[in-house]
C-alpha cells in the first residue's frame, strides 16, 4: 500500500519527468515494417515516386492475409536493409519516443491491433507498411508508481550505500 507522501510525489511531477517515466514503464508496441524508399524527381528507371511506392504497397498490402506473409515480403522487398534480414522487424517502440523511428510509424503502431497491417504510410524520403506485432500496456496507476519508485530505489541504493560508507570510514 502507497504512502500519501509518495503519490503527492507524483501529483508534483512536471510532464518531461512523467514523459522520461512513461518512456520506461509504459505502452510500447513490437513493429514491423516494409520500407519503400521514393524520390520527388526520378533519375533511374528503378526510382520510384510516391505515388509509385503507394501502388506497390497496397498491392504487397493485398498479397499479405498472415504475419508470415508480411514477414516474407518484407524480408524480400523492403528496402530498409537493417530490418530486411529479420523480416521487417523494428523491435518495441514507444508512442513518444524521440528519434528512434519515424513519427507516422508510431502513430500507426498505436492504431493497429495485433497481427494487424497499416495502410500505406508516408514518410521523409518514402512509404511504409506496418504491422503490429504484440501489445506491452501501460500499467494500471498503482503498479506505475510501484515501477518508478523500485527503479528509483535501485538507482539511489548505490549512491546512498557509498555515501555512508565514506562518512563511517572518516
Amino acid at each position: 500500500c502507497a504512502l500519501p507522501i509518495y503519490e503527492a510525489w507524483f501529483d508534483r511531477l512536471d510532464a518531461d519527468e512523467i514523459l522520461k517515466f512513461d518512456l520506461q514503464h509504459g505502452e510500447t508496441r513490437e513493429i514491423s515494417w516494409l520500407l519503400l524508399h521514393t524520390v520527388k524527381k526520378k533519375v533511374d528507371p528503378l526510382d520510384l515516386d510516391f505515388a509509385e511506392a503507394t501502388a506497390e504497397l497496397i498491392s504487397y498490402r493485398e498479397e499479405m492475409s498472415s504475419a508470415t506473409d508480411f514477414y516474407r515480403l518484407a524480408k524480400e522487398l523492403s528496402e530498409h536493409a537493417p530490418s530486411r534480414t529479420n523480416g521487417g522487424r523494428l523491435g518495441w517502440v514507444h508512442r513518444a519516443e524521440p528519434g528512434v523511428v519515424d513519427k507516422n510509424v508510431r502513430q500507426a503502431a498505436f492504431s493497429l491491433g495485433i497481427d494487424e497491417i497499416s495502410q500505406q504510410i508516408s514518410l521523409a524520403g518514402g512509404m511504409a507498411l506496418v504491422m503490429c506485432h504484440q501489445v506491452r500496456p501501460s500499467p494500471e496507476k498503482s503498479e506505475f508508481h510501484q515501477l518508478v519508485r523500485r527503479g528509483l530505489h535501485l538507482t539511489l541504493r548505490p549512491i546512498v550505500l557509498e555515501r555512508f560508507q565514506t562518512r563511517l570510514a572518516y
